[in-house]
């Protein structure tokens, strides 16, 4: 492989790098031609693309992200690497992963799945069950305070600082707005207890459901570690924007699966109050740190 190879084509609009580790998995005569590449729309931590190649009689295609290194700062602080490497630990989520080819710090490649993303009047029995099977699988994931914990651990204290940082360079002329956000976040955050895996990012774009196959699909797990199942149910119920009927059904559903299951965890209408302003406060502070005034 040459140098020349490695060069990213004229349209690329990423770091040699992530071209560099493409190719890797692809060759560079498959990958080059642009009109193969389908923009979607970008995240918060990535850039995203359908990629479709042909093979043999049919075209398969992938899921490629390009990491924005900008962004790096904005996840959430934990004291080991990002989870998405170490998902391969819980083989219990299985069957809400995406398939995985390539992992580095610029660039994943996953299998593309054919499903939509979800939309709040999609949120019916089907889904609702579906979604919260997923849940309380994931949430079933308890980390032991009296081990040594191998997948990473979110500090809320450290990662509201770090938040409250970025925001001020960013939007200084905020700054009253942002200590404001900042102290009643981490009054909240007294509740917090970070002892469950969660997902973190639960939102309308992250949740892939194929109606026809009763079929749901997770995708985006950057954010994911272990934190607190309330505030991932909280942001779930905040980012898709649920009518207090969806939420009622989603509580009701999950509360009687841990019954079922006898999952060691608790659900209090308080608590869930508060990671909902707790969320919707770490919100603002992301908004003021990755949107400053122009």
């Amino acid at each position: 492989m040459n140098d020349k190879t490695l060069t990213p084509p004229s349209w690329w609009i990423h770091s040699r790098e992530s071209w560099k580790d493409l190719l890797c998995f692809f060759s560079a005569d498959l990958i080059s031609i642009q009109p193969n590449w389908h923009k979607l729309t970008i995240g918060q931590s990535n850039y995203n693309y359908r990629l479709t190649l042909p093979s043999k009689d049919v075209d398969t295609s992938y899921f490629i992200q390009v990491v924005n290194l900008d962004n790096q700062p904005l996840l959430p602080k934990v004291n080991q690497p990002p989870i998405l490497q170490r998902l391969d630990q819980y083989p219990a989520l299985k069957p809400w992963l995406v398939k995985c080819y390539i992992n580095t710090h610029c660039v994943r490649v996953f299998k593309w799945v054919d499903a939509q993303c979800i939309s709040p009047r999609s949120f019916d029995d089907r889904f609702l069950s579906s979604l919260t099977d997923f849940l309380i699988q994931l949430h079933s994931e308890k980390k032991s305070f009296n081990s040594t914990c191998k997948s990473p651990i979110i500090d809320i204290t450290e990662h509201l600082k770090g938040y409250r940082q970025i925001a001020l360079q960013k939007s200084p002329e905020d700054s009253k707005k942002i200590e404001l956000c900042y102290q009643h976040a981490k009054t909240l955050s007294a509740e917090f207890v970070a002892d469950r895996l969660c997902h973190n990012d639960l939102n309308l774009n992250n949740l892939l459901w194929d109606s026809h196959r009763e079929k749901l699909t997770i995708i985006d797990w950057e954010y994911a570690c272990y934190s607190d199942p309330m505030m991932d149910i909280a942001g779930l119920i905040v980012n898709c924007q649920l009518s207090k009927r969806q939420e009622e059904h989603l509580l009701a559903n999950y509360l009687v699966k841990i019954y079922l299951e006898q999952i060691d965890l608790s659900i209090s209408s308080k608590k869930l109050s508060n990671m909902k302003q707790l969320f919707q406060h770490i919100s603002a502070l992301w908004q003021l740190a990755h949107h400053p005034k122009i």
